[in-house]
């Protein structure tokens, strides 16, 4: 569960990203690191942004992700990914 590497970095943001809220707090209620980093979109929390996921975001939040992402002033690097089309 909280193995790293591949194209999502982790199980959590490969769940973020496909929308899996049930998948998402099912890892998250086994203790999945809902701060690990790597991956696509660089966490579960950017993945969850990126893609407009709003329910996921907030789960995220109140599990304890860090809020490292400022798309007030572009600085999230999902975002770019969002505006590349990926």
């Amino acid at each position: 569960m909280n193995i790293h590497g591949g194209l999502y970095g982790s199980a959590l943001e490969a769940a973020a990203a496909r929308s899996s809220y049930s998948d998402v707090k099912m890892l998250l209620d086994a203790r999945a690191d809902v701060n690990v980093q790597g991956g696509r979109y660089g966490s579960a929390l950017r993945a969850a942004r990126s893609r407009d996921h709003e329910d996921i975001v907030e789960l995220l939040l109140s599990a304890g992700a860090k809020d490292d992402t400022d798309v007030t002033n572009g600085s999230d690097p999902g975002n770019q990914t969002k505006t590349l089309g990926a």
